[in-house]
């Protein structure tokens, strides 16, 4: 099962038990109630907040896997302001940039060793 799955299905879950127990408010005290389903939105939000930083890492992964795997080396990343994301981005353009810099040693290697 996918990480993005999980995550959904955990956060649906928690969020499902939650309205469950505001409704039980309701019956009791209809300010509890309101403020629990206020709560309830804020936590969804956060959690699309989370959601949207925990993916988009996977997904630059996934792309500079894909680029790898076409040995497409003329694919880099720019930075995006987080701080974990940049390190993982300047990481991968360094690796790249190497990457394309063995090539073309090869290559002219190739060709100065025909001639």
């Amino acid at each position: 099962m996918k990480l993005k799955i999980k995550y959904i299905l955990f956060v649906s879950f928690i969020h499902i038990i939650l309205i469950l127990l505001s409704l039980r408010m309701f019956k009791e005290n209809i300010y509890y109630f309101i403020a629990a389903e206020a709560f309830i939105i804020c936590t969804i939000i956060i959690s699309m907040i989370l959601y949207r930083q925990f993916i988009q890492p996977i997904n630059i992964i996934s792309s500079g896997i894909e680029s790898l795997e076409d040995k497409d080396f003329s694919m880099k990343f720019v930075k995006v302001g987080h701080f974990e994301m940049d390190q993982l981005i300047e990481v991968y353009n360094r690796m790249i940039d190497q990457l394309r810099e063995e090539r073309i040693k090869q290559r002219e290697q190739h060709f100065s060793c025909r001639t």
